[in-house]
């Protein structure tokens, strides 16, 4: 018996922070962050100040996480290594009682652990300003898994009752991987533009801004009994997997005054 956690990796997006047309210092400055897989321009009043020099520029960044905090690497290593114990084992001789536990200690170890993690990137084009209102392209896409493991009470007989048998079947468990997760695929265009803007000094300033954007997101969840679990069964990407095709419009605002802001999104 081996087991697969697959390592699926989730995404992080850029995120932009808007300064006044009129600060040449800050002019077309943007901030990447990983963020959610919905965060694509999270706001679209928030988008880069375009350039004075109207130079063509692409922008694109990855991001990825990973969180094993809960051990669960190290504790399926440990349900590897006693399985193929108690296996040897039974190839060397008849099992007796008690030759199982340090593989059903393994597997309890194990039970309701889980690790995410995730992965992704953007690419972002800034096109020239039209009548005050600043245009960027964009495309972003992330993905965000979790992966546990669920031990079934009656996989705990059944490793208790090998030694009746003489020997350890694998495929006897009922026990189940579980990889579930969501991805996120966005493109579209965002426009914003600087309103009561009180000058260089930065005192104050109000963006509107407006993103028409295509999005897929694919679902997935799926769970393999051990007694059926063959290596990358879990990756496979037609299995339990649903797929939605939406437009979608966001609205958002942006507003300045000295070193407070505030803004807000209509999706």
């Amino acid at each position: 018996m081996r087991l697969l956690l697959p390592l699926l990796l989730v995404a992080g997006s850029a995120a932009a922070q808007p300064y006044p047309a009129n600060h040449p210092a800050l002019w077309g400055r943007s901030i990447a962050s990983q963020t959610s897989t919905y965060g694509l321009w999270s706001n679209p009043a928030t988008i880069p100040v375009g350039d004075h020099d109207k130079r063509f520029r692409v922008t694109s960044g990855l991001g990825a996480y990973y969180n094993d905090s809960q051990g669960v690497v190290d504790a399926s290593e440990r349900v590897q290594t006693e399985s193929e114990n108690l296996q040897q084992t039974s190839r060397q001789r008849p099992l007796l009682p008690g030759d199982a536990q340090p593989l059903i200690r393994a597997f309890k170890e194990l039970d309701g652990k889980v690790l995410t993690a995730g992965g992704g990137g953007g690419t972002f084009i800034p096109l020239n300003s039209v009548n005050g209102w600043d245009i960027l392209a964009g495309f972003n896409t992330g993905n965000r898994t979790a992966t546990s493991f669920e031990f079934d009470p009656r996989d705990e007989a059944t490793l208790e009752t090998a030694f009746a048998l003489g020997a350890f079947r694998s495929n006897d468990l009922v026990s189940r991987l579980i990889a579930s997760g969501v991805s996120v695929e966005s493109f579209g265009v965002s426009t914003a533009k600087t309103f009561a803007d009180r000058g260089p000094d930065g005192v104050g300033f109000t963006r509107l801004g407006f993103t028409l954007k295509n999005q897929e997101v694919t679902l997935f969840n799926r769970a393999i009994e051990l007694s059926r679990f063959e290596e990358g069964e879990l990756t496979q990407t037609h299995r339990n997997v649903k797929r939605f095709n939406h437009p979608n419009l966001d609205i958002g605002l942006f507003h300045r005054w000295r070193n407070w802001h505030v803004s807000g999104v209509v999706s």
